[in-house]
């Protein structure tokens, strides 16, 4: 399947070993049957008008739901679903979807990728990435209070609950600022305080961006 990845070299390197029969194209060289996939909104070539196209369209929702990244624009021809892109999340076997309209035949293009998928409800972050990331943040709330420290939790975690990481090998693996802008936006969409970055995280999270 012919692939338009927007995004840096680390996100065309993941999504080509995630999907190694997908030949990647051009802006240039792209068809109606061409699947257009945003890492980065901030790559898109200013020359490409992505809803004047019949092309399938993955967007990134880790930082804004599928509804907000589409609120005035009405993709009348064109499958538009969203994705998370993040590492240890896109490498999942069973990937999770949104879609603005459940008629949309998301099946065809996932059967092309040779990808088991779940449509979730359409909000920023989806679902397990919620999940992981409220983990890791009380993990930093546990540190800052002193309760345990990081190699301790980690151990706790994988051994207790069987986990394939502990809370900070996963958050490593991640992107500590990933981690934080996924639960910052995920907050600033829902109000719920479970989401609310911890300062220690934040910290961090902004030494590293």
């Amino acid at each position: 399947m012919n692939v338009l990845i927007i995004g840096n070299e680390g996100d065309e390197k993941r999504f080509l070993n995630r999907f190694p029969a997908a030949n990647p194209v051009k802006s240039q060289e792209i068809d109606p049957d061409t699947l257009i996939v945003v890492f980065d909104p901030s790559a898109i070539p200013s020359d490409l008008s992505l809803f004047e196209l019949e092309s399938p369209l993955f967007l990134e929702v880790s930082r804004s739901s599928l509804a907000q990244q589409l609120e005035g624009i009405n993709p009348k021809n064109q499958l538009v679903a969203g994705f998370i892109g993040l590492p240890t999340f896109f490498e999942r076997d069973i990937m999770e979807i949104s879609l603005p309209d459940n008629s949309k035949d998301v099946g065809s293009v996932m059967d092309k990728l040779n990808c088991p998928y779940e449509v979730v409800a359409d909000r920023t972050g989806l679902v397990t990435p919620r999940i992981v990331g409220m983990i890791i943040n009380e993990a930093f709330f546990t540190i800052q209070d002193g309760t345990a420290g990081r190699e301790d939790i980690d151990t706790a975690m994988k051994l207790g609950t069987n986990y394939p990481y502990g809370p900070f090998e996963w958050c490593d693996l991640i992107g500590t600022e990933n981690v934080y802008y996924l639960l910052k936006s995920v907050f600033e969409d829902t109000g719920d305080p479970r989401y609310r970055p911890c300062e220690l995280l934040k910290k961090e999270a902004l030494i590293r961006s």
